[in-house]
């Protein structure tokens, strides 16, 4: 199997971040471009060490059509491509534009808010620290990030899974990510039957080194990110999956940002929820 780490994010970022009149004279996200642009500088430097690699592709020449036609390319050592994206990335994006015109299915990885959003504003602080006086709590997810749009996340979702159930007339697979860590024996042969997959038993666990990150298609930069990044550095290590015992937190408890956010996006979720694959 091929797998393409994260190709639209790239594309996301070469039209804001890498974007000089992208909200160009927002303080707010001058000082997240600052951050951005600093840290990608850092991975670059690191993956010139690894030498050329013909899985690798410099930042600069991700487009959406650019994807588009890499993904296109047969590949005669490869069964299966995998790609994994991310809602906001494709976004007001033209399906043509980005879409390959070849056989795939969509799946949908979901997880409850209510675990979502603390977790999401941690990362984001994490990769965007705006002021090391700031403790999280005073960061706010609406607000200090203005180029994620959080509070619509599960809306983008849902309206993109509609879509395509609309358009190509069948229910496209949803799966819940703490099902999966928690019933995985369960949950992964009926996904790969879903989608096509040959299923093995031995797929339950792995190797926990992350070099097989060195073998996926992505840009420069990201072949590091995943073994640091406050969003991976936990599944590229694991050997397993690990499931997932905490009590899902008080929302009454959280900021007033994460409530909102929260608050709009549960009816989407329980939406998508209804149609997810079952344990």
């Amino acid at each position: 199997m091929q797998v393409w780490f994260e190709p639209y994010v790239v594309c996301h970022h070469n039209i804001t971040f890498r974007n000089p009149k992208y909200l160009a004279g927002d303080a707010v996200f001058e000082a997240c471009r600052k951050n951005f642009l600093l840290y990608k500088k850092k991975k670059s430097e690191e993956v010139d060490k690894l030498g050329y690699r013909d899985n690798l592709f410099p930042d600069e020449i991700f487009s959406y059509t650019w994807v588009k036609s890499q993904l296109e390319k047969p590949d005669p050592r490869k069964n299966f491509i995998f790609v994994k994206a991310m809602i906001h990335a494709v976004d007001g994006i033209p399906e043509r534009e980005y879409l390959p015109e070849v056989k795939f299915k969509h799946t949908f990885l979901i997880r409850n808010p209510i675990s979502v959003y603390p977790s999401l504003k941690k990362s984001l602080v994490n990769f965007f620290p705006l002021s090391s006086q700031r403790k999280i709590d005073d960061y706010n997810l609406l607000e200090d990030f203005p180029f994620y749009s959080a509070e619509k996340l599960f809306q983008k979702l849902h309206d993109m899974w509609t879509k395509i159930q609309h358009r190509d007339g069948e229910v496209p697979t949803v799966i819940d990510a703490d099902d999966l860590a928690n019933h995985p024996e369960i949950l992964l042969p009926k996904y790969f039957d879903a989608v096509g997959f040959p299923w093995r038993d031995d797929l339950l666990s792995w190797d926990a080194k992350p070099d097989i990150i060195r073998e996926w298609k992505c840009s420069h930069s990201f072949v590091k990110n995943p073994t640091r990044s406050s969003f991976f550095a936990g599944a590229v290590h694991s050997s397993r999956f690990i499931p997932r015992e905490k009590p899902l937190p008080e929302v009454e408890d959280m900021t007033e940002d994460l409530q909102e956010c929260i608050y709009a996006s549960l009816p989407f979720y329980e939406e998508l929820s209804k149609n997810k694959l079952t344990i």
